[in-house]
């Protein structure tokens, strides 16, 4: 007997352990940004609610941040995810050989605040003259006064599984106590998600975007 496991989507997450030692001094800067750069900027998708992304601009949020918080928020959580995915039994390993954060911003929200359904997911990128993958995105919840979180992730309507009843699959955050202010969630950047209308206004989410070189001597 025997049966092996195709790749698939999945949601990670891990409380961050220095949360309160790093969000008043991201906050101050996001207020900053918000005030002087962004207080009117709302991108594709987004209904009251303000963000740092642009399509065409250099600032990224995690610039503000020094070695150790980077390390602690982005490096140590994917290693340990890629750790609980590669220890399971018959399913096919992701091997890395290098990553980067391709991109960073902020996004806050006001009364009734939401997301659209999107991806992260897009062409390969030439860093210091290599060939890059997007592989995962990140979300960090950095401030959020909610009972629940509000982001869901779907996958939807595509090609049939004929092993389910249901033909559109999702994950909604808010069913999940231990998803909350301190989070990061780590997921393909390929996978669908939303950020459901936000009651208590001032929910501040941090994103990132992770480009990969893999263990594989066919990439260029």
């Amino acid at each position: 007997m025997g049966i092996f496991l195709f790749p698939t989507n999945f949601v990670y997450w891990e409380n961050i352990q220095i949360h309160n030692d790093i969000k008043p001094g991201l906050m101050e800067k996001i207020i900053e940004l918000e005030e002087s750069r962004y207080k009117n900027n709302e991108s594709k998708g987004l209904i009251n609610a303000t963000t740092s992304f642009q399509q065409n601009t250099s600032l990224k949020i995690h610039e503000f941040m020094d070695k150790n918080t980077i390390e602690e928020l982005i490096w140590k959580p994917l290693e340990n995810l890629l750790s609980n995915l590669n220890s399971t039994s018959n399913s096919p390993n992701i091997e890395l050989s290098h990553s980067v954060i391709y991109g960073s911003w902020y996004t806050k929200y006001s009364d009734n605040g939401s997301f659209s359904l999107h991806h992260h997911y897009g062409e390969d990128v030439v860093v210091n003259g290599k060939l890059y993958k997007p592989t995962f995105s990140m979300i960090y919840i950095l401030n959020d006064e909610n009972e629940h979180n509000s982001t869901q992730f779907r996958i939807p309507h595509g090609a049939p599984l004929s092993t389910f009843r249901s033909q559109e699959f999702y994950y909604d955050t808010k069913n999940n106590k231990d998803i909350k202010e301190g989070t990061i969630l780590i997921f393909p950047s390929s996978l669908y998600h939303e950020v459901l209308e936000v009651k208590i206004p001032g929910r501040v989410t941090l994103a990132f975007n992770i480009v990969s070189r893999f263990r594989d001597p066919t990439y260029p």
